[in-house]
């Protein structure tokens, strides 16, 4: 089961470590950021605030493709994903 589970991280504001107090990333008011690392590693994309169905469609496609359930070219799970706004379809 664990060999099946991933995640990803999806910011809006910055935390603070205990220890320093300092915030671990710099992020303005109206953005997100997409994959950042738990110590405030830069994330895999950075942009506008989103609706949660193109912020999940987003962190979806990387994560199916590490699992290896998705169709995609090697490797493309450690490129910047496309981020595509799209309306969602009626009932959703």
């Amino acid at each position: 089961m664990l060999d099946a589970t991933q995640s990803m991280d999806l910011a809006v504001s910055p935390c603070s470590r205990l220890q320093t107090g300092r915030p671990t990333i710099d992020i303005s008011p109206g953005e997100m950021e997409i994959g950042t690392g738990l110590r405030g590693e830069t994330g895999m994309w950075r942009g506008p605030l989103a609706p949660a169905y193109a912020v999940v469609d987003a962190q979806m496609a990387p994560i199916l493709a590490e699992l290896g359930w998705c169709c995609t070219a090697p490797g493309s799970a450690h490129r910047r994903p496309s981020v595509r706004w799209r309306e969602p379809r009626s009932g959703r």
